[in-house]
């Protein structure tokens, strides 16, 4: 330390290395009538960089172990009295014997210095505080920090920070606005971890720093300025993205719901449509989705309904799409979702309503909802085929006074309901409406019935009895006939015995 004047700058021989030093704000200047009396209590504000800065100063970073080094100085604070006379291509451990002739704090180095050489021109006389930052952005420059350890200040490789024991940072905690290594706890709401970790963090993270990725978290592992820059990012990109998927409901008015999704399957691209029935037991599982039609971004891609499932009970349809999906949906479903007066001219040609009867018989179906809603039933049998259930047609009575009157209670108009026996059809003039309340009774009237499946084999089997008693017997001898050889054979029923000897399946 020189607290004489300041020389001239020297001109170096070479420049190997030069590194800023931090501007610090000088003391103000006391006023020439009267002079005030000094005031150590109000530093400057490199002696108290974690103080709060006004709304004209810029915040200051406090360095690791700043705090400890401006504790215990033996120099005055503020006063510019600090002079560095070392010479090029200082040792990193002269340097460390320097900083620690100016303060009362010791130093612990944990890794070997030798060969790590730093060159400092600093030709004007600094304060005790900017000597620190000095000597911080040394060491920063050749891969070394400084980590508090109690009363001792260690040096340590900034590769190798990470791995000592650092202070915790939670998901809500601030982070502090230092340099020193921490360890920060953030949570994603809306984003993929792994992606955003892999496509945007590494890049953004220093060399010494580590990022992990564990469900919706992701541990942080750097320097507090680092990392306060990483948080504000996150917080740029999770957001609630328009190609989330999120559940909708769309209300149907004038059509069936079950009928509105599959139209809706036929225009835009659906990967799994519902039959919004309960799933028996031992039926087969639904079939899997379809994939995306398009790559991420694409226009079809971003139309792709996840999954629609009409609801009958409401007459809705329950949708699993993004936001822009939904919009295009909704506009659709209004589209095609007319009143019965608008699309037919007149307003009767759609109050006409066909059901196919599949299980039931149209006649039996029809009277049972002539008994339940007194609705009149009329229908012809001319030319049908054989009933399934063998008996005479029933009858149909005409509706009393009380069916006529629970009709008008239950139904919002005139219904009327005729079948057709060689279709085995019901046909239901009513509004859309009445046919939809009709449509959830009849389709659960007409069920498979229980059956039995008999399988007959017809076999015809021939039995003949014989018996059969007699002597048969024959024989032969060898005898030359006409100059050759030949065979001269006699007996009693000699057919019986000469057929076996001479039956080729018995030789």
């Amino acid at each position: 330390q020189d607290p004489a004047p300041t020389p001239p700058p020297p001109r170096p021989s070479r420049l190997l290395q030069r590194l800023p030093v931090a501007k610090i704000p000088a003391p103000k200047a006391p006023k020439p009538n009267p002079p005030p009396p000094p005031a150590p209590a109000a530093p400057a504000a490199a002696a108290n960089p974690g103080a709060s800065p006004g709304p004209s100063t810029p915040a200051v970073v406090e360095l690791p172990g700043e705090k400890e080094f401006n504790s215990c100085k033996k120099l005055p604070p503020g006063k510019r009295i600090v002079k560095l006379n070392l010479k090029p291509d200082t040792e990193l451990l002269d340097l460390i014997g320097w900083i620690s002739s100016i303060t009362c704090s010791h130093f612990l180095i944990s890794t070997p210095l030798q060969g790590k050489k730093v060159t400092i021109i600093a030709p004007q006389l600094i304060t005790p505080e900017e000597a620190y930052r000095l000597f911080f952005a040394a060491l920063e420059s050749v891969g070394y920090t400084v980590e508090p350890s109690g009363k001792f200040l260690r040096i340590v490789e900034a590769s190798r920070a990470r791995f000592t024991t650092l202070p915790f940072v939670g998901a809500n905690e601030r982070v502090p606005h230092d340099k020193r290594f921490i360890t920060k706890l953030v949570r994603v709401s809306y984003l993929d971890t792994n992606d955003l970790t892999n496509a945007v963090l590494n890049r953004l993270k220093s060399e010494a720093g580590d990022i992990i990725s564990y469900r919706s978290s992701l541990i942080i592992s750097d320097q507090a300025e680092n990392i306060e820059r990483l948080v504000s990012i996150i917080k740029q990109f999770d957001t609630p993205s328009a190609n989330r998927d999120r559940i909708w409901m769309i209300r149907v008015k004038n059509t069936s719901a079950v009928d509105m999704a599959g139209r809706i399957a036929e225009i835009m691209p659906v990967q799994q449509l519902g039959s919004g029935q309960r799933r028996q037991p031992g039926s087969p599982p639904p079939a899997p989705p379809k994939p995306t039609p398009g790559p991420p971004g694409d226009l079809l891609t971003e139309m792709t309904i996840t999954k629609i499932v009409p609801d009958e009970r409401s007459n809705s349809l329950i949708v699993f799409a993004n936001q822009r999906a939904y919009e295009w949906l909704v506009t659709l479903v209004h589209k095609l979702d007319v009143s019965p007066e608008d699309s037919v001219r007149g307003g009767t040609e759609n109050r006409f309503h066909i059901y196919n009867c599949a299980h039931a018989n149209c006649d039996e179906l029809a009277a049972t909802l002539s008994a339940i809603t007194g609705v009149q039933v009329v229908g012809s049998l001319a030319g049908g085929p054989k009933r399934r259930s063998g008996g005479p047609p029933p009858t149909v009575a005409a509706p009393t006074a009380d069916q006529q009157g629970r009709s008008a209670l239950m139904f919002e108009g005139d219904v009327r309901i005729t079948f057709d026996a060689p279709t085995n059809s019901l046909l239901v003039m009513s509004s859309f409406k009445d046919f939809q309340a009709l449509r959830r009774v009849i389709e659960r009237l007409d069920a498979p019935r229980k059956q039995i499946f008999i399988e007959a084999l017809i076999l015809e089997v021939t039995t003949d009895k014989d018996r059969k008693v007699g002597v048969s017997y024959h024989a032969g001898k060898g005898q030359d006939i006409a100059g050759e050889k030949g065979l001269l054979l006699g007996g009693y029923n000699a057919n019986q015995t000469l057929g076996v000897a001479f039956d080729p399946k018995t030789l």
